[in-house]
């Protein structure tokens, strides 16, 4: 009998211990790693829409670089072309919120060149878009440099954005340097 309650008593021993190490060990073990695989989930998840975005906004940063050094052709007018020029900047910029910089003409090579700095507000990158390209589109020889798009608030894709860049118009000047 002795030996039958020692053996008795060494199971219950070893089955409590069993038991101990379930509920002590084990059950926190395993909901600590189903915590940190739906983390992980998460965080894939995250990084999964960080990635579309990004590839999103390279394409984006494509279509502006394609902007950006875009040359609208067209004729060069004779030098002081400047109300001619103001009237088509308000027709492509009409709606916008436009803020318009000129500097000073420069003579060059018996061409006038007219920089011209500006800024608006654009509901989304496509409307600003499509407003650069009427920049473009003015019929005046001209090249559009600097270009930069910002958001306003969240998101490039569908919320306003705030544009500013450089378009330089080209004038004949008849020999005056």
């Amino acid at each position: 009998m002795g030996v039958t309650r020692r053996a008795l008593s060494g199971a219950l021993a070893l089955a409590a211990l069993l038991g101990l190490y379930l509920v002590v060990l084990r059950r926190p073990v395993r909901g600590t790693l189903e915590g940190i695989r739906q983390e992980t989930a998460a965080v894939e998840g995250e990084i999964e829409s960080a990635l579309a975005a990004r590839e999103r906004y390279e394409l984006m940063g494509r279509e502006l670089r394609g902007l950006s050094g875009t040359e609208g052709g067209g004729p060069m007018p004779e030098y002081d072309n400047l109300p001619a020029l103001v009237a088509a900047l308000g027709e492509a910029l009409e709606g916008t919120g436009p803020r318009l910089t000129f500097d000073d003409v420069i003579f060059r090579d018996g061409a006038a060149v007219r920089r011209i700095r500006f800024s608006f507000s654009a509901a989304s990158f496509s409307e600003a878009r499509e407003v650069l390209a009427r920049l473009t589109g003015t019929g005046f020889r001209s090249l559009l440099e600097g270009l930069s798009i910002i958001p306003e608030e969240g998101d490039i894709e569908s919320g306003e954005v705030r544009v500013s860049g450089t378009i330089t118009f080209y004038e004949t000047c008849g020999g005056r340097e």
